[in-house]
């Protein structure tokens, strides 16, 4: 198929493009900002969705639309609510409108398990307002949705918002880690090789109509995870626990509200939380400190 990636040249959509490409379709990339990732045979188009006439070019010929382009950082989203609103509500809009008229129907949405949430502020408001917006354009003009709710990503080209990579360049550079909350705070991490081979075979027909979580196989606590990094790391590395003022995350789990039932899909075999962390660690350390 020829599909669409916007928000393409971010961690998850770079990985989902490089994961479409190796399933054998043809695969265009919309971002605002310049990407280090694109590979050869992917086309690359550099622009905003505000842009009628780039987004009009992105659509040209497409048969599905992945839409990750989004202010995804909750903690930004607090500070920033009408423009979470404007990118990750009436950006969605815009481009699923946009795609009906162009004809294509088939619209995979890249959100979040805080959709469940009564934590998440502003960024989970603004993903449950975009999720109802499509909805009533499946329901209304017969767009094939599927939504695809993503947990804990960590892994190659995460950004310096990472939880996983704050805690390891903090590792690298110190020697020590200051971590921010109780410990007890549950995740179920998922590497994202595996969230972006889940999101290609949400392309499926099967899956039309889904809300798919993508999230890891187990649950760790912030205690398991730090207490994982002490026992890999080479010398003895110091861990410090200091309470957290970060109400907008969840501690234990995200499950309070449910706008719509989905299935959880897991694809096998699955990266290991300890061998992704290793890969992290390898990919930080060469990139940046050697």
């Amino acid at each position: 198929m020829k599909v669409l990636v916007t928000g393409g040249a971010g961690f998850l959509g770079s990985h989902v493009a490089d994961s479409l490409q190796d399933a054998g379709h043809h695969v265009t990339i919309l971002d605002r900002m310049d990407s280090q990732w694109v590979r050869e045979g992917q086309c690359f188009i550099k622009g905003k969705l505000e842009d009628d006439a780039v987004l009009e070019k992105a659509l040209e010929d497409q048969e599905a639309v992945y839409h990750f382009a989004a202010m995804g950082d909750l903690d930004e989203c607090v500070l920033n609510p009408v423009e979470a609103a404007y990118f990750n509500v009436w950006g969605t809009v815009k481009l699923a409108e946009r795609c009906l008229k162009q004809g294509i129907n088939r619209f995979l949405y890249g959100s979040t398990v805080y959709v469940h949430s009564r934590t998440g502020s502003f960024y989970r408001a603004s993903k449950q307002s975009a999720e109802s917006f499509l909805e009533v354009f499946r329901d209304q003009e017969g767009m094939e949705l599927t939504v695809l709710r993503y947990g804990s990503l960590y892994g190659p080209r995460a950004g310096s918002n990472n939880s996983i990579r704050k805690l390891l360049e903090q590792a690298l550079l110190n020697g020590r880690i200051e971590y921010y909350g109780t410990g007890q705070e549950r995740r179920e991490f998922i590497h994202v090789h595996d969230a972006a081979r889940a999101s290609v075979e949400a392309l499926q027909d099967e899956h039309n109509g889904a809300c798919l979580t993508l999230t890891g196989p187990e649950f760790y606590t912030y205690a398991d995870l730090l207490e994982l990094l002490r026992e890999m790391w080479p010398t003895q590395l110091e861990i410090k626990c200091e309470p957290s003022q970060r109400e907008a995350h969840y501690r234990m789990t995200p499950y309070h509200y449910i706008p719509r039932s989905g299935k959880k899909l897991i694809v096998n075999p699955f990266t290991d939380l300890g061998q992704g962390l290793l890969e992290c660690l390898s990919l930080l350390k060469k990139d940046n400190y050697d």
